[in-house]
């Protein structure tokens, strides 16, 4: 019975050791204090480390500067199915505006064919003998688009169609009757 007493003794004072309050370790310093050189004497060794603190970089709101608000203003009717119409307030690079064009066509067409040109430039020449009623040069400068209904299908092209250049002049081009 002796040999069981001390084991469990033993056991006994283990388990109130692990149970009493621990002294918190201080943390860990960044400064390393100096060395002695043998002969230079105390050589300061200090190193102070500036706190490391992560780059964040700022939060962007997803919201575009795009603005979009067409106005039409019909600036010529050569004959009964084709029309020129001025565009201001249109930005070539938001969808929305190339949709309001779409629209705009289909409620002058109706049921009817027709053709119509859309340019950014109030002061045209239409030249009834050209192809498409305006200079090819001013099509290629301020042409926007062409919206052709042959009263089945119809078609709406960006400038990119007259060669016009810049990022967005392509961007809604369609071919059929349901717009895509």
């Amino acid at each position: 019975m002796k040999h069981l007493l001390i084991p469990i003794l033993f056991l006994a004072l283990l388990a109130c050791k692990s149970n009493t309050h621990k002294e918190e370790a201080p943390e860990p310093s960044t400064v390393i204090k100096g060395i002695a050189d043998s002969l230079h004497g105390p050589v300061d060794t200090s190193i102070h480390a500036a706190p490391i603190v992560e780059k964040q970089e700022p939060s962007k709101a997803h919201i575009t500067n795009r603005i979009c608000n067409p106005n039409f203003t019909l600036l010529a009717k050569p004959s009964s199915n084709k029309q020129i119409f001025y565009v201001s307030g249109f930005n070539h690079e938001e969808f929305k505006c190339w949709e309001e064009i779409q629209y705009q066509a289909v409620k002058v067409c109706g049921d009817h064919p027709c053709t119509i040109y859309y340019v950014d430039m109030a002061d045209i020449k239409v030249i009834p003998s050209a192809p498409d009623l305006l200079d090819a040069a001013v099509l290629k400068e301020h042409g926007v688009g062409k919206f052709v209904y042959d009263g089945k299908f119809w078609n709406l092209n960006g400038a990119s169609i007259w060669k016009r250049t810049g990022n967005g002049w392509a961007y809604y081009t369609t071919n059929n009757q349901f717009g895509g």
